[in-house]
């Protein structure tokens, strides 16, 4: 097993440190299982309907695990048309105030293969597709299942290009995601905060072609990337830019960091560790607490997350 999708979740009771089901994603984590799991669709106060933060749910909330929310591509090629939907959680995550989700990628309106005999098939035919065989559905359960498809793809890429090097770390393909995801913005065309769309969107193309640079059997401390990527993907006829960043438990770090091998991305290590990373790493300070973020009575806290 590579992958492990957990298209689920529950309101956070406790910190992440006893939740039992986030110390099962870790220990997942830790011997090299990479976990993509769903932020929550909790982004609005049900009983205002005001958009709010610290909605993510459990095991969202794990460190390691790769969080994902939804984005609404608009059921076009283009990118610069794409929404995230109010119902996609933000964080910070609940008690401990990690940054989550990890990035977000297509959750909205998304056909799948249906499973005809369970409730939602059953309950629910206005959701059938065309084909009897498939529904549409909406949420970051079919987000975190997109991202787990690309997650797939990046390992299979990898192993090809390096058929001998040890294989990806959960660490690794969460820094390459973040690294290659793309910048989003709302209507007026203003970023969003990295509260709702963590390091940005899931770039399929980049993400992978990444993998294939990535030599596994370099020292520590040694470049890695056996080959240049141009930081930017084109999709349709437009040009995207890579964030070219990582989200490193509350700071943002870029710089030469990912095209070297780190202790950072080693399975051993628990995302947002304390780590040395080198002179040339800038870490940003306005990720959680920064001015693009509004604390008041948006916010959904306490009872009204449930």
């Amino acid at each position: 097993i590579d992958i492990i999708n957990l298209s689920l979740g529950h309101p956070i009771f406790e910190p992440a440190a006893s939740d039992p089901l986030v110390l099962a994603v870790e220990r997942a984590s830790k011997a090299g299982i990479i976990v993509v799991t769903a932020a929550g669709n909790i982004g609005v106060n049900p009983q205002t309907g005001h958009t709010g933060y610290a909605g993510v749910t459990s095991p969202g909330n794990a460190p390691s695990a790769i969080t994902v929310g939804a984005l609404k591509t608009q059921t076009t090629v283009s990118r610069s048309d794409d929404r995230i939907p109010d119902y996609s959680s933000a964080g910070p995550t609940w008690i401990d105030a990690f940054v989550k989700p990890d990035l977000i990628a297509p959750g909205h309106n998304i056909v799948a293969i249906a499973a005809r005999k369970g409730y939602l098939y059953k309950n629910y035919p206005q959701l059938k597709a065309a084909d009897a065989d498939y529904m549409r559905l909406i949420g970051t359960s079919m987000a975190s299942a997109v991202a787990s498809g690309v997650v797939a793809l990046m390992v299979e890429a990898h192993r090809a290009t390096f058929p001998t090097a040890p294989q990806l770390t959960p660490n690794t393909v969460k820094a390459a995601l973040q690294y290659t995801a793309f910048q989003v913005h709302d209507d007026y065309g203003v970023p969003y905060d990295a509260l709702r769309e963590g390091a940005g969107a899931l770039n399929g193309e980049g993400s992978i072609r990444l993998a294939r640079t990535i030599n596994t059997a370099a020292p520590l401390g040694a470049m890695w990337w056996t080959l240049w990527s141009p930081p930017f993907s084109t999709v349709g006829s437009e040009s995207i830019a890579w964030q070219q960043t990582v989200i490193w438990g509350d700071a943002v770090v870029w710089g030469d960091t990912l095209p070297i091998n780190r202790k950072a991305w080693s399975s051993s290590v628990i995302w947002g560790d304390s780590v040395v990373w080198g002179d040339s790493v800038v870490w940003g300070d306005s990720v959680v607490w920064g001015d693009s973020v509004v604390w008041g009575d948006s916010v959904v806290w306490g009872d009204s997350v449930v």
